[in-house]
């Protein structure tokens, strides 16, 4: 029950989305196409990443995904958060500054990386300098802890990036005691 609970989410999420990226003037007559939003907006916009906006504000990082940018980003939902968060056994405002900007720069890639070129074992290297593990069927993410995230919806598109939605929060190898 749980599991169709969380894909009705992750699928009303899409399509949000798909409604937020698609929306247009009105007045243009159809002539220019579709402007995108940026990753910061689209994070904004839905109610299963309030933990990630929260953890990108209190880092000063969330502007730097409202400006420009070839992003890519495993956006953990709230329930990915609370769950690191227990796996932890910490509550949110026991991280530092320097723990959340690390575990938020453990899910972002440098470039634009689309699921259609993702290939099983490819390990690329996030802003913060460690590298995942990506493998296929189903698609799903290991950090450097050899702990595994499921990738959901993918390649939601933005001004600045794309999008991938995982169900937990991916760690860096190491963090600092609080």
């Amino acid at each position: 029950m749980k599991t169709i609970s969380n894909f009705l989410k992750i699928a009303l999420l899409g399509l949000m989305a798909i409604t937020v990226l698609s929306c247009s003037d009105d007045d243009d007559n159809g002539s220019s196409p579709t402007q995108k939003i940026s990753i910061a907006a689209v994070v904004e916009a839905s109610s299963e990443f309030s933990l990630l906006e929260m953890a990108l504000k209190d880092t000063g990082l969330f502007s730097t995904f409202e400006g420009e940018g070839t992003f890519t980003v495993f956006a953990p939902t709230d329930t990915a958060f609370e769950a690191a968060l227990a796996e932890l056994n910490v509550a949110y405002t026991d991280l530092t500054v320097e723990n959340l900007t690390r575990i938020l720069q453990m899910h972002v890639l440098p470039n634009e990386v689309a699921s259609t070129v993702l290939t099983d074992g490819l390990s690329p290297t996030t802003l913060l300098g460690e590298n995942i593990t990506i493998n296929l069927d189903p698609v799903r993410i290991t950090d450097p802890r050899s702990r595994v995230s499921n990738v959901g919806l993918t390649d939601l598109e933005a001004s600045n990036g794309i999008i991938h939605v995982i169900d937990n929060v991916i760690l860096p190898e190491l963090l600092e005691a609080p």
